[in-house]
């Protein structure tokens, strides 16, 4: 075996492991690619509650079906689920909601409290409509699970 040999093959072993080691710590393009739905259901879902939001400061009152909300203004459409785009679940209450959707995986990386922690699966938020986060313009509220 020469010289030029044994390099080539040190340098497929360095590469095919610097290769494996980045999969490993950024993960798959499949894992990143659920990830990246999974934030974009958070935004929806952050979007759709601020503009329940704001329909309850006009109405004051909730409204019973989230088309009530595309007012072209807060939304032109109704967001829904990028994978599926099955729309996502609105349980209205007197004057707190629920926002339903299904995750692929759960939050990486959470802090303690963070109200969009969520598992896998189907997880609910529980907004009140009467307050308005006016800083992150987020709404505010805490996270409740609800079985299936």
């Amino acid at each position: 075996m020469n010289v030029n040999r044994l390099a080539v093959i040190i340098a497929s072993v360095a590469v095919a492991i610097t290769v494996a080691v980045g999969l490993y710590l950024a993960g798959s393009p499949g894992e990143q690619r659920l990830f990246r739905m999974d934030e974009r259901r958070t935004r929806d879902l952050g979007q759709i509650a601020v503009a329940v939001q704001m329909y309850w400061q006009g109405q004051q009152t909730l409204p019973a079906q989230l088309l009530d909300i595309v007012d072209g203004q807060q939304l032109d459409r109704l967001p829904a689920d990028p994978a599926t785009e099955a729309a996502y679940e609105y349980l209205p209450g007197e004057d707190r909601f629920r926002l339903c959707a299904v995750f692929d995986r759960p939050s990486p990386h959470s802090q303690p409290g963070d109200f969009w922690e969520h598992p896998a699966g189907r997880h609910c938020f529980e907004f009140d409509a009467t307050r308005i986060d006016s800083m992150v313009r987020l709404p505010v509220g805490r996270a409740v699970p609800l079985s299936p």
